[in-house]
Formats: structure tokens, sequence, C-alpha cells
């Protein structure tokens, strides 16, 4: 059985590359992106719970959860930004 603090642990590394990668994303400006993020997540959850041939619900629960957390992170992404003072760009 795993300690709490390890998944905690774990859950925080999973976060930090997901806003890693999407805050990367949103810089470059590209609005399909995140779409297509999205359409990749739910695809690649699909991929890796069919071989362990979960109920079709479990499978469309894991798709859920992984959107819903793709999601949070877009908008926590969204919420920094905002908090980030605009910066001076004249020299």
């Amino acid at each position: 059985m795993k300690h709490a603090g390890e998944i905690e642990g774990k859950l925080i590394v999973l976060e930090s590359i997901a806003l890693v990668c999407v805050e990367d994303t949103l810089a470059h400006r590209n609005a399909n992106a995140i779409a297509k993020l999205r359409e990749n997540i739910e695809r690649m959850v699909r991929e890796r719970c069919h071989p362990l041939k979960l109920a079709p619900d479990d499978e469309v629960a894991a798709q859920q959860y992984a959107l819903e957390f793709f999601d949070a992170v877009v908008d926590e992404v969204f919420r920094r930004r905002s908090q980030r003072p605009v910066r001076d760009l004249d020299p």
C-alpha cells in the first residue's frame, strides 16, 4: 500500500508537468493546441485503459477524470497569467 506522501508527491509531479506543458502551449498562442491536447489525452487514456479490460463505465470515468484534471490545469495557467504583473516592453 502506498503512503499518502508518496501519492501526493506523484500528483505534484504530474501537476507540475501538466502546468509546464500547458503554459508552453499557451505561450505560443496556438489556439487549436488546447483542443488537440484534450483529444490526445482522451485517446491516450482510452488506449491505455483498453488492455486492462476495464468496464466501459470505468473507462469513461477515467477519460472524464483526465479531462477534468487537464481543464483544471488550463484554468490554473490562465489564473497565474492573470496575476502576473504586466511588464513594460519599452526599453
